[in-house]
């Protein structure tokens, strides 16, 4: 991705009239906890933060193909904030350079 379009898709995070959930979806930041707080649960708006800044930090990604919708272009993000348990797994559905939906925001399946 250059970085106009990654610029734009950070900003895109950043403004909630330009992000959505998409679908099907796996976007629990309610059952994500905090990395500093027990007990203490992701909300939306912080799970939008928690991918822009990220993003806007250098963070690697993965551009994939989806198949629901089939041909659908989407980020993916493997995010350590955890010491000793799974990564947080992230995938975005990229609509326009004005729209993105969330698919994932949920503690990996994988170690």
């Amino acid at each position: 991705m250059n970085p106009d379009s990654l610029r734009q898709l950070v900003a895109c995070c950043r403004r909630p009239a330009f992000r959505g959930i998409g679908w099907p979806h796996k976007w629990v930041p309610h059952r994500v906890e905090l990395p500093d707080f027990s007990g203490v649960y992701f909300t939306d708006p912080g799970a939008w933060d928690l991918i822009a800044n990220r993003l806007a930090a250098g963070d690697q990604y993965e551009l994939i193909t989806l198949d629901k919708p089939l041909g659908a272009t989407a980020l993916t993000m493997s995010i350590p904030i955890y010491q000793n348990r799974p990564n947080l797994y992230v995938k975005l559905e990229i609509i326009s350079v004005n729209k993105v939906l969330g698919r994932s925001f949920h503690v990996s399946d994988f170690k």
